[in-house]
């Protein structure tokens, strides 16, 4: 805030901590979705712990439309954060996070590591 609100008032103008990690993906071309609405999205796409094989579904998901209301430019998953942050739910080997979505014939993955990201509070999601 460039030092213009003094550091006390800093908190009033953040917004409250989310219940949910977000996963957002964007790209110069998302036609590959066009076609697919959210509630399809949700059931298409999950969160997979590679060692347990535990899945996470998003909660909700949003698409996020250009200006003129035509193309896509992202789709926003919201994953409930309490199943990816819990200790309970998290066994100590099993870090790896790997997001999976099917869009038509088309696979899309990504993984992650947690335990590169942790702040000074824990799991940073």
């Amino acid at each position: 805030m460039q030092k213009r609100i003094s550091e006390t008032d800093t908190a009033k103008f953040l917004p409250p901590p989310s219940d949910d990690a977000q996963l957002l993906i964007v790209g110069p071309d998302l036609n590959l979705f066009e076609k697919l609405d959210a509630a399809t999205l949700q059931a298409k796409a999950f969160l997979l712990r590679t060692k347990s094989k535990q899945r996470i579904s998003p909660g909700t998901v949003q698409i996020v439309r250009l200006p003129d209301g035509k193309g896509i430019k992202g789709i926003l998953f919201h994953f409930p954060k309490k199943l990816l942050a819990s200790p309970s739910t998290l066994p100590i080997d099993d870090n790896d996070l790997k997001f999976v979505i099917q869009a038509g014939t088309t696979e899309i993955k990504a993984s992650f590591d947690l335990q590169k990201m942790v702040d000074n509070e824990g799991i940073d999601l």
